[in-house]
């Protein structure tokens, strides 16, 4: 039979919706409806399915949204460039000093496992060892 992986929950992401600080969206408020009316950036069409993208969903207005990325960094040079929001991992938002996360916004509005996986075959020999211990190092603000 097909062996199965060796998995263990090392982290979790969580993300936020975080603005510029110089466009004032920080400080903005929910609407009666439940919303922030702010413009926003966030995924393209072809990836509108994932998880990151549809954590907005029920704050923001679609017909506030700007723009659309298929990458992060392309969202983060959108947001920056149209003063908007956008949906970041808390990890990623720490290294923009420049961002500010929305307080009206719900926090977390995701939360997702990081897990490593490592082949059966190899999770005990001393190299996968040392590497599993380096990735869990450089994920350890995730825990």
């Amino acid at each position: 039979g097909e062996a199965s992986l060796v998995a263990r929950r090392i982290g979790t992401v969580r993300f936020g919706l975080y603005a510029p600080a110089g466009s004032g969206l920080a400080a903005a408020t929910l609407q009666p409806d439940g919303r922030l009316a702010v413009p926003w950036v966030g995924w393209g069409h072809a990836l509108e399915h994932l998880p990151t993208a549809r954590s907005s969903i029920g704050l923001l207005h679609a017909a506030d949204k700007r723009a659309g990325a298929n990458a992060m960094a392309q969202q983060i040079v959108l947001a920056r460039a149209l003063d908007a929001a956008m949906v970041l991992p808390v990890y990623l938002a720490r290294r923009q000093p420049d961002f500010l996360r929305i307080a009206a916004a719900a926090f977390p509005l995701l939360e997702l496992p990081v897990w490593l996986v490592v082949n059966p075959e190899t999770h005990t020999s001393p190299a996968a060892g040392v590497v599993a211990a380096w990735i869990e190092t450089c994920l350890a603000e995730l825990r």
